[in-house]
């Protein structure tokens, strides 16, 4: 039951499918390990920063806000904890000089200060590292001034708009509006100086966003009127004059990687750190490692199929589907052999380009069942099986497999705990052939696999989904809302590309927040009864922003065939996403779901009907960034979410992609000198934006290791690698680069979308 309901928790959540550190298992080599052995040293140490403004001036009476990171008590958990990041005591105001210094503190912890001053907005300073003691310098830190923004807002005739909202969010401490009096005029103060982001909102006119500079004085906007003629449209990006060639890419991962894996080839045994490295090598030269396979020893044995998986996938994207079924005949089991002729050739690129070899692959996986195993004890893979059998159009074989399959759960004992998944499973396979075959073999299961089964249904029969589920009632409870949460989106999607009305009403149907069932529950509320601390409020916010992006999946697949159903979905999701401004930090975890990212995921299906919508909703999703000071692992996981925000932003607009990015570099370069590796998503941000840029600042990386010992710099180098090394995000077809983006940030929201 704790597992189900942590699963739930993680549905609910739409928690990110990878938040992965640059580090450990997943990025890490062996020679990142550093040594435990450390000189002797002081029991406490003294953190001293000078404080300055822009110009070099110090800043007298600055004073510093602490924070400090205390890592997990046991090293070996390192992958399954996080160190903790609190806030302590305010250091006394500096001196003349500008030199804040704090009291002795205990060594062994990582340390950060928020240096503040009257009229600067606040600036974290460098974290001191564990390892250090005694007297830290760290490097000056720069304050900006709080600046103010005036201006007038008018319309394209030059008469002035009154009662314009305006407003500024995510670039200083706090989310800022102001209305525009009588005379159209505006002033916005405690804006750093620099650059922002600022937005303008009025109703009768489209929604407009530019930068400008702060402080400044006597800007003139102009908006436009909704019926206004040629209005501003959103243009996409030109390519990126530091956009690597695929033979640049290659060249800058072999000059990295070919040492690293040349060394864990010579290993009889593969550590756990050095998994990522194998894996990068199967993807580079699938046949040398091969070959060297079944000669090696992993600490974890499990790793051995995703370096398996890695070599089908490697080969299949090299164009040598033959060679991929000859790798799979040499496998020891005959379990492995079947899962590889299953898996391997069902997704892309085999499932288009090798139809005779994914055939081929099934007839041997149907050998296999016939003689090598008993399908008694393996019936998913005889389901999936009969399922791919009819995709590739072998309909006679695929209802003979569905007939074997309904043998066998006619046999399996009622108490038999796989027994209902397996029926639900039937159930999804049966209907490519027969929907109301399916309907009555899940009759009985569970609202959420039946909402399960009727999104794999809709990929098929998109116009027999509404009947599916015509008996299962909308008034779920929240361990079934798992299944909407999980499911609705691509049923949404699927049904909208038939009926766009049908995937609405199956929206409001099922996206509802559920009412109290049991005395526990009314007493404790939704939620309380499990332990997880889920509120009324984070409960409302989820299906809310569930509902949102529903919408924005209906919009997506109904634009080519009806436009304004399309912009129907696409308004309901703006008017969804608009009050959530704040966001919402998920109570385990701790990822931070904020409105901007789901609201720029409109920006594709919108700029298909209308690019300026698209200019609208662009800046509007810009507007409902999140703004935070200070440092603790909540803004981590922001900017992780400003990432992915920049992520789509670049496409649009590459500098202002850049501008959004710069912040988040900055503070994950100083995470690393705590002992906090950085995220994979800020990294791989960066990489995509300019690899020589990734590459250079995974040099300035402190080089004393995280608090589980490893170091990042190798292992930054690493991610870079792997980004490059990947298609995504580099492809010269624009539309497949918006397309690859949108399903790695829907992915992150715990949004699946799989390409039908």
């Amino acid at each position: 039951m704790r597992r189900a309901l942590l699963s739930l928790a993680a549905t609910m959540a739409l928690t990110p499918g990878v938040l992965c550190h640059a580090q450990g298992a997943s990025f890490a080599n062996g020679d990142d390990k550093a040594g435990s052995t450390q000189s002797q040293a002081s029991s406490t140490v003294r953190v001293r920063v000078r404080a300055e403004d822009l110009s070099g001036k110090p800043l007298a009476d600055a004073k510093g806000f602490l924070f400090k990171m205390t890592p997990p008590q046991d090293p070996k958990r390192a992958r399954d904890s996080e160190p903790a990041i609190t806030s302590g005591e305010v250091t006394s105001a500096s001196s003349s000089d500008g030199y804040v210094e704090t009291q002795p503190l205990p060594a062994k912890t990582a340390y950060v200060l928020e240096i503040q001053a009257d009229e600067f907005a606040p600036e974290l300073t460098q974290w001191t590292h564990p390892q250090q003691s005694d007297t830290v310098e760290l490097p000056p830190v720069r304050l900006k001034r709080w600046g103010t923004i005036t201006g007038t807002v008018v319309d394209r005739q030059g008469q002035i708009v009154p009662r314009v909202t305006v407003i500024q969010a995510g670039d200083g401490t706090k989310r800022l509006e102001a209305v525009t009096d009588d005379r159209g005029q505006f002033r916005l103060g405690e804006i750093p100086e620099g650059r922002a982001i600022v937005c303008f909102d009025a109703p009768g006119f489209r929604f407009h966003g530019l930068v400008l500079t702060s402080p400044s004085d006597g800007a003139r906007i102009e908006l436009e009127r909704v019926g206004d003629p040629n209005p501003r449209v959103l243009q996409p990006a030109t390519a990126s004059v530091r956009q690597w060639s695929a033979e640049q890419r290659a060249a800058a991962v072999s000059k990295i990687l070919d040492p690293q894996i040349a060394r864990v080839l010579t290993q009889s045994t593969i550590s756990e750190n050095d998994q990522s490295v194998l894996l990068a090598a199967a993807r580079r030269d699938p046949e040398r490692v091969l070959a060297r396979l079944d000669g090696l020893k992993f600490a974890a044995p499990n790793i051995a199929y995703s370096v398996r998986y890695s070599i089908g996938a490697a080969l299949l994207n090299h164009g040598k589907p033959d060679a991929a079924l000859e790798a799979i005949g040499k496998f020891k089991t005959a379990q492995m052999r079947l899962q590889a002729y299953l898996y391997w050739f069902s997704t892309e690129p085999a499932k288009t380009k090798y139809p005779n070899a994914r055939r081929s692959a099934l007839k041997k996986a149907r050998e296999i069942l016939d003689s090598g195993i008993e399908p008694a004890g393996h019936p998913y893979q005889l389901c999936e099986l009969g399922a791919q059998l009819y995709d590739v159009g072998d309909q006679p074989g695929a209802r003979k497999v569905f007939q074997e399959c309904e043998a066998l759960l006619g046999k399996m004992p009622a108490d038999d705990q796989s027994r209902d998944g397996l029926r639900v499973q039937l159930a999804i396979a049966v209907a490519r052939d027969d929907v109301e075959r399916a309907k009555k073999l899940a009759a009985d299961a569970e609202p959420d696999e039946l909402i399960r089964a009727a999104a794999d249904i809709a990929r098929h029969h998109p116009q027999d989904v509404e009947n599916f589920l015509a008996e299962v009632p909308g008034d779920l409870s929240l361990l079934q809302l798992r299944g909407v949460a999980n499911n609705l989106p691509p049923l949404c999607l699927r049904v909208a590309r038939h009926d766009p009305a049908a995937a609405e009403r199956l929206l409001l149907k099922y996206a509802r927040v559920p009412a109290p069932k049991t005395d526990a529950e009314k007493l404790f509320g939704i939620g309380g009864t499990f332990g997880l601390n889920l509120s009324k409020e984070f409960i409302e916010f989820q299906v809310t922003k569930l509902k949102a992006v529903c919408y924005g999946l209906i919009a997506e697949g109904s634009a080519a065939h009806d436009p304004a159903a399309a912009r129907h979905a696409l308004a309901e999701s703006i008017d969804l996403l608009e009050p959530l401004r704040a966001g919402f930090v998920y109570p385990m975890t701790e990822f931070y779901h904020s409105p901007a990212v789901p609201m720029a995921l409109l920006v594709p299906t919108a700029e298909r009907l209308d690019p300026a919508l698209a200019r609208e909703i662009f800046w509007r999703a810009l507007s409902l960034r999140i703004a935070m000071s200070g440092e603790s692992h909540e803004r981590q996981m922001l900017d992780i979410d400003t990432c992915l925000l920049a992520n789509l932003v670049r496409l649009y607009d590459r500098p202002l992609g850049a501008f959004l990015l710069e912040p988040v570099v900055s503070r994950t370069r100083s995470r690393t000198f705590g002992g906090i590796a950085p995220y994979y998503w800020t990294i791989r941000s960066l990489a995509l934006d300019s690899p020589e840029r990734a590459l250079a600042w995974a040099d300035t990386l402190c080089d004393r290791p995280t608090w589980n010992g490893f170091l990042v710099r190798n292992s930054a180098r690493q991610v870079i690698c792997s980004v490059l090394s990947s298609a995504d995000g580099w492809d010269a077809d624009r539309s497949q680069q918006v397309r690859s983006e949108l399903e790695t940030v829907r992915s992150v929201y715990g949004v699946y979308i799989a390409r039908d």
